[in-house]
């Protein structure tokens, strides 16, 4: 048996037996973590706070018969704004998929954790939903691309190659068409130029479209199916 601590975010949880539960955490230093939590159901301790989906909390984890369990857990900061606000939990929620299917499990990557973190904290302040979804998205290319899922060059042309996310004048089968404003975004987000996509004044269902180039490009990759349309109820 051995025992580490850490510090984590709890992306999912699953009820598990009459009282406990499987949480999976997106730990600093340790990257994804399959945990139990024995008895959390049945327990009125306020301890069971830290492991809400939107609270940063410390861990301490023991590993017994090829399971890894919860010893002790402590709340750092919990984001209210976010859990009381429904637009913003229903998206933090799908960030949180999405990590689930993108981060490997053991895998430690702090740069995308500390991204995780700053992302909670932006989403808790900012109040604009088409600032929150423009959030989104360049959280999702920034991630994939730190993941080396596609190169920094992005290329010229009018088609959006799905296998590579890259820019492409031909179109190779794999490709969707990209409109001026579509090019603009892309170009935006590889010289992290957030407040260039903020100026272009997009709608919510504009942005939620180039999101959805990239849940394709996650389907076409990786065989894992993710829908923002399924997170929250808009008019797009």
């Amino acid at each position: 048996m051995y025992i580490i601590k850490d510090e984590g975010i709890v992306i999912r949880k699953k009820d598990y037996g009459e009282a406990d539960r499987v949480i999976v955490i997106f730990s600093k230093t340790h990257g994804k973590i399959i945990a139990y939590l024995k008895g959390i159901r049945k327990s009125r301790k306020r301890e069971g706070l830290a492991a809400d989906l939107t609270t940063v909390s410390e861990f301490v984890f023991y590993e017994k018969n090829d399971k890894i369990y919860i010893s002790t857990m402590e709340s750092k900061k919990s984001y209210f704004s976010i859990s009381e606000n429904l637009f913003k939990t229903s998206l933090v929620f799908y960030i949180f998929r999405f990590l689930d299917i993108v981060i490997q499990e053991k895998e430690p990557n702090e740069r995308i954790y500390n991204m995780s973190l700053k992302f909670l904290d932006y989403v808790s302040e900012e109040k604009e939903k088409e600032k929150i979804l423009t959030a989104v998205l360049y959280f999702l290319y920034k991630t994939i691309k730190i993941e080396g899922f596609f190169s920094d060059k992005i290329g010229s042309g009018d088609w959006l190659d799905l296998e590579t996310f890259s820019i492409s004048d031909v179109n190779r089968g794999s490709c969707i068409k990209l409109y001026d404003k579509e090019k603009k975004i892309l170009e935006c987000l590889n010289k992290v130029d957030i407040e260039g996509i903020n100026r272009l004044k997009l709608r919510v269902n504009e942005i939620t479209k180039m999101i959805e180039n990239f849940e394709k490009f996650l389907e076409l990759n990786l065989n894992e199916k993710l829908k923002i349309k399924y997170f929250f109820r808009e008019d797009i």
